[in-house]
C-alpha cells in the first residue's frame, strides 16, 4: 500500500476517534466504553448472521428475515446509539 494511502487512512481512523470522544464530551472513558457495547453488539449481529447461514435459510433475501434487518441496519446508527454517552 502506497504511504498517501496508509496516512489517508489513518486520518480517517484520527476523525472517527475524535467524533467519537467529542459525542462524548471530551470523556475517554465514556467513548471507550461505548465503543465496547458496539463491539458486542456487532458480534452478537454477526452470530445470528452465521447462525442463518450456516442453517442454510434464505432470510438474508427475505425483507422479513432478522438477518436482513441485521444486515441492513447501518453501522454508524449502531455506535451513535451507544455513545450517547454513557457515564
Amino acid at each position: 500500500m502506497a504511504r498517501a494511502a496508509i496516512y489517508g487512512v489513518l486520518g480517517h481512523y484520527e476523525a472517527a476517534v475524535d467524533e467519537i470522544i467529542a459525542s462524548c464530551n471530551g470523556d475517554l472513558r465514556g467513548a471507550i466504553k461505548a465503543l465496547m457495547l458496539v463491539n458486542e453488539r456487532l458480534e452478537l449481529e454477526l452470530q445470528q448472521l452465521h447462525a442463518v447461514d450456516a442453517s442454510g435459510s434464505s432470510h438474508l433475501q427475505n425483507a422479513e428475515g432478522p438477518a436482513t434487518r441485521l444486515a441492513t441496519q447501518p453501522r454508524v446508527a449502531a455506535w451513535t446509539n451507544a455513545v450517547r454517552c454513557i457515564s
